[in-house]
């Protein structure tokens, strides 16, 4: 049976105003900085601050959540600047969407590849900037809107143009690296 303790050190400086807190778990009277759960971690913000604190990368949900967020405000400017009350057809999407498609395959296959960038980083870029600037659940819901309104060429158009221009978007941008490997 294992015998585990936990001292827990008040707050201290560690640059400017930032504060950290210790935390030392002594598990069979071996002290770690690692709470005692399956692989280090239960909960990802205990691995972020202890892996923070050693010096390490921590994990990527703090660099996933900012990359989210502009990913989204950059649709969300995308999309102001290209309304038109006029225009039944989702263009700003379908454009967003299209852009996402060759800008994913162009970062992995390019950007990832050429320079060293952590696995974190390279996540938090992929999902969360460029999952948060295109967007799915928009392309489902103007979809149905279209069908709704009986627009049915313009939503059957709209799946057709997203489908197979994000595969010809991904497939550009895949080319492209071939291009900057062989040039």
């Amino acid at each position: 049976m294992k015998h585990i303790t936990c001292k827990q050190y008040p707050p201290t400086p560690i640059h400017k105003n930032r504060y950290s807190s210790i935390a030392i778990y002594t598990i069979n009277g071996t002290q770690n900085l690692s709470p005692p759960f399956p692989n280090g971690c239960f909960f990802p913000f205990f691995r972020y601050n202890n892996e923070r604190r050693r010096g390490g990368k921590g994990n990527g949900i703090c660099s996933s959540g900012r990359c989210w967020f502009f990913g989204a405000i950059l649709r969300y400017l995308i999309g102001i600047a290209m309304f038109n009350e006029h225009i039944t057809f989702p263009i700003d999407t379908l454009a967003v969407n299209l852009a996402g498609s060759f800008l994913l395959a162009y970062l992995t296959t390019v950007v990832f590849t050429k320079w060293r960038i952590h696995p974190l980083y390279k996540t938090a870029i992929g999902t969360g900037f460029v999952g948060s600037f295109t967007t799915f659940s928009t392309l489902s819901v103007e979809t149905m809107d279209l069908f709704q309104n009986h627009y049915y060429f313009l939503g059957i158009l709209y799946i057709a143009l997203s489908i197979f221009g994000g595969l010809w978007m991904s497939r550009l941008g895949f080319k492209v690296r071939k291009e900057v490997t062989e040039g």
